[in-house]
């Protein structure tokens, strides 16, 4: 092995890492941010597949922006805030990105009259003399004006499909008119605004967590190695790996999502958890009077396969993502484990290729007398662990019996702003729109006439069409209800001279003698996009306020009894599509896919464990310290009314993944000193001290990145930072205490006796 480490081999890798790095940042160029809320769809899913033709036909339920106008003078009437909105509304209909435009002050119905059917504004010219008139229309209450009567609202359709950079576009285009007419008196809502400010905010969190873990890491060396050299070298291969990762990222055609943000700092952490192992066994090397290239290969030869099996179960923690049928789940899988691989390959290419061409750290080996610190903490941490085995186990037994009752009542659940804080001026936007606005979350039902029953022209059909929908706004919640109806509606409306008080389906009589209005309504482009004459096809469209999917689940099981009943009664076919749907359908599966990704890396670490140790006994004494950590996790999420969804459902795979590299260091070290054919207590001790200063620097290491992400905006990356650093820290917990008595009693205390 010697003839590998020399100085012109080093100066070959160094060349090629420099090259790499360069190649890499020269990629970086082209590296996106994206956030779609559509990625997150379940893939290979009926429900998908229906919902794409279903918006292929209709058109989409997010391609609009809302925005809410308040005047200053508190009264919407004012004749100067209508002409102000009109203004804004000339405005917005000239940009060519913006398909139409409707307010209060815009809105028209047709109005029969001596001379035929003409349309008619809904608010009139002298609006003081007509205000409660106005504020109780069902045309604008809680649609066009606010609940408390002091915003209006402006819809905007746009075009559909809009790129990122049209978007943006757009939105600075809106933005422009508002501030010019409106300043400072309006809110938004709606998909071009919020993918904005989501990658915004994303790419300033990106550059946060990366700089915030360099320099917390940064800290966290100097402290253990009280050297530059212990400080800049680590923290090299670290940047290097980062850097290779993201550039791979970008020629795979890949972006960066909310999720892999945290990206640097997960492979921060972990990189610099390889070479603090490796450094610290090289100088250990070098104290025991072994030359620099001798001390390398027997750093490798000690620590390799340790940081070789760490580095692979890591691998499969993440790997396990790809059970997800989440694209960016699955893609944020493939991205960490790639990046742990390559601080892997970097952490024992790269490194030993600076220690051979570096001089000896001579301040790093005088500081040989410092371990007698970590020696007497670990002395007694190892003679706790061993002489309190029965109240240790008895204890951690109960707080995990404890823990799987909260699992058990674990609820799962979502909202679609979840990820933003309360007090996030975008999330409080969208409350706002909530309270006064009728619900700013999509519900689309789609519906189909069954032919030989109905017929558009049908009376039954539109009985039928109703009573769906009155069970949707009184039961289900639905507002701004939007389908073929309302063409019914108008048209009776318009026969009875525009009094609001026939917006109603009429009785069947009447109906015989509006379907002129009737025919005209239903070529309107309006109502056309939610009818497909040839097909039968309709669409019942409208919001809801956002009550969370749990909630929701019980409503949709409640929906589709009631639509088994009205189908049977009238022969009309209902089902239940759209966005949100489709993500709460994401999180039902939750449950099943994390168990089986844990499942799988179980077996996994398992396997490894096995096939390196030859003993079903040690597998086991291997996953009760990095189960148990998972199980508290769970306890402790329920404790603190922690809901099971997207981004907490994914910490367990992850944490279990990173956890379990202490452990197989402990047992790599305990294999090595059981070679040396010394009393087994005493190997188990050596162990201890051995590894022991190495497992707790490297989980400190480890929790001050993780920890950083408590910072981020995004509840999702809150919670993934506290409960992994949570996790690592019960894993150091059981490790140092549950791992030396499960040793003992399964196998020291056995052969002792045998000798």
């Amino acid at each position: 092995m010697d003839k590998w480490f020399t100085p012109k081999n080093a100066r070959k890798v160094l060349f090629a890492a420099g090259f790499l790095v360069l190649l890499a940042a020269f990629t970086l160029r082209n590296l996106n941010l994206d956030y779609d809320f559509e990625r997150f769809f379940p893939q290979n899913d009926p429900a998908l597949d229906f919902y794409l033709e279903y918006r292929e036909k209709f058109g989409t339920d997010n391609d609009f922006l809302l925005i809410a106008a308040k005047p200053k003078s508190g009264d919407i009437l004012n004749e100067d805030f209508i002409s102000a909105v009109a203004a804004v509304e000339k405005d917005l209909n000239a940009l060519t990105k913006v398909s139409s435009t409707l307010s209060p002050f815009s809105l028209k119905i047709p109005v029969r009259s001596a001379l035929g059917a003409k349309n008619k504004s809904v608010i009139p010219s002298n609006p003081e003399l007509n205000r409660y008139e106005i504020f109780s229309d069902p045309l604008l209450d809680r649609k066009l004006i606010s609940e408390d009567r002091q915003s209006i609202s402006i819809l905007v359709q746009h075009q559909p499909y809009l790129s990122k950079v049209k978007s943006d576009s757009l939105l600075s285009e809106i933005t422009s008119i508002l501030d010019h007419n409106i300043p400072n008196q309006y809110r938004m809502a709606g998909k071009i605004y919020g993918q904005n400010y989501y990658i915004k905010t994303m790419g300033k969190e990106l550059a946060f967590f990366a700089s915030t873990s360099f320099l917390l890491l940064g800290i966290f060396l100097f402290i253990s190695f009280r050297s530059v050299w212990g400080v800049w070298l680590p923290m090299l291969i670290v940047v290097i790996t980062v850097l290779t990762d993201l550039a791979l990222i970008t020629l795979f055609g890949y972006s960066i999502s909310v999720l892999s943000t945290i990206l640097p700092t997960i492979l921060f952490v972990v990189g610099i958890s390889d070479v603090v192992h490796l450094t610290e066994k090289y100088l250990q090397e070098l104290r025991s009077g072994k030359t620099k290239i001798k001390a390398i290969i027997s750093a490798y030869k000690e620590i390799g396969l340790a940081t070789l099996l760490t580095s692979v179960t890591t691998c499969i923690g993440f790997l396990t993502l790809l059970t997800s049928s989440i694209g960016p789940i699955a893609n944020f899988g493939w991205f960490a484990a790639l990046g742990v691989m390559l601080a892997f390959v970097f952490a024992f290419s790269v490194f030993p290729a600076f220690l051979i061409l570096l001089p000896k750290p001579k301040k790093l080996l005088e500081k040989a007398n410092g371990n007698q610190f970590w020696d007497k903490i670990l002395i007694r941490g190892f003679t706790f662990s061993l002489r309190n085995i029965p109240i240790l186990f008895l204890l951690f037994t109960g707080i995990v019996a404890a823990s799987l009752y909260g699992i058990s009542r674990l609820e799962i659940n979502n909202y679609l702003l979840e990820d933003l804080a309360e007090s996030d001026p975008h999330r409080q936007d969208f409350v706002f729109f909530e309270e006064q606005f009728g619900g700013v979350r999509p519900f689309e039902l789609a519906g189909n006439f069954d032919t030989s029953m109905h017929s558009f022209t049908n009376y039954d059909s539109y009985v039928a069409m109703e009573r769906m929908i009155n069970y949707l706004e009184e039961s289900y919640g639905v507002n701004n209800v939007l389908s073929p109806l309302n063409a019914i509606y108008l048209a009776h409306r318009a026969y009875m001279g525009g009094n609001k008080t026939y917006y109603s389906l009429p009785d069947s009589s009447t109906f015989e003698r509006i379907k002129p209005l009737l025919k005209r309504g239903l070529n309107n482009p309006k109502i056309s996009q939610l009818l497909d004459r040839q097909t039968g096809e309709f669409r019942i469209s409208g919001n809801v306020v956002d009550l969370g999917g749990a909630i929701f689940r019980e409503k949709n099981k409640e929906l589709n009894a009631y639509i088994d009943r009205l189908s049977k009664e009238t022969g009309m076919q209902f089902q239940q599509t759209g966005m949100p749907m489709l993500i709460d359908k994401n999180n039902e599966s939750l449950s099943k896919d994390m168990l089986l990704g844990l499942l799988i890396a179980f077996a996994a670490v398992g396997l490894l464990m096995g096939l390196l140790y030859r003993s079903p006994k040690m597998v086991l004494i291997a996953l009760i310290p990095n189960i148990i950590p998972l199980i508290l996790i769970g306890g402790l999420m329920y404790l603190f009314g922690i809901d099971l969804k997207l981004s907490t459902a994914i910490i367990f795979t992850i944490a279990f993944g990173i956890a379990v590299d202490d452990t197989i260091h402990f047992l790599a070290k305990f294999r090595i000193e059981l070679g040396k054919n010394k009393p087994l207590i005493i190997a188990l001790k050596n162990t201890y001290l051995g590894a022991g200063k190495a497992i707790v620097i490297t989980s400190l290491i480890l929790f001050s990145g993780f920890i950083t992400l408590v910072f981020s905006s995004f509840a999702s990356t809150f919670y993934l930072g506290l409960l992994v650093s949570i996790t690592l820290f019960l894993a150091v917990i059981t490790d140092l205490l549950l791992l030396p008595g499960l040793l003992y009693l399964g196998y020291c205390k056995k052969k002792m006796q045998t000798n």
